[in-house]
């Protein structure tokens, strides 16, 4: 359970970093349209992260106290990224919908970094163990 956290609290240190260095770059450059869908897929994203995270952690207490589960964390993780979709094709025509899908993929750089990150660490833990 404790790697478990540890890879959360990565997550988001990763995320903030991203999100953070965008919008930064985002009012340096006076607003560009592409920055702007950047983040707003980043902020959904980040919202999806978060919600994957909860299930994941009521799973968990789930499986170890022997209760029955059902959820629709799927259905509401394709659905927010649904409605950011058609709220930008709809309602802001300046942005870029590319750019706001391609900040939803950023939930999946973001695990695929900290998955790294924790192969770094034991690499260099089995290193030290030798």
């Amino acid at each position: 359970m404790e790697t478990y956290y540890a890879m959360t609290k990565k997550h988001h240190q990763i995320f903030f970093v991203i999100l953070i260095s965008i919008a930064l770059v985002t009012l340096l450059l006076q607003g560009h349209p592409i920055l702007f869908g950047l983040l707003l897929g980043g902020v959904v994203s980040y919202v999806n992260l978060c919600l994957l995270q909860w299930k994941v952690t009521r799973l968990v207490r789930v499986v170890t106290t022997n209760k029955r589960f059902a959820t629709a964390g799927t259905i509401l993780r394709i659905g927010a990224a649904l409605l950011v979709v058609v709220l930008v094709e709809y309602y802001l025509t300046h942005i870029p919908v590319l750019a706001v899908i391609i900040g939803l993929m950023f939930k999946y750089v973001v695990v695929l970094i900290a998955g790294f990150w924790s192969l770094l660490e034991a690499k260099k833990f089995i290193e030290k163990g030798e």
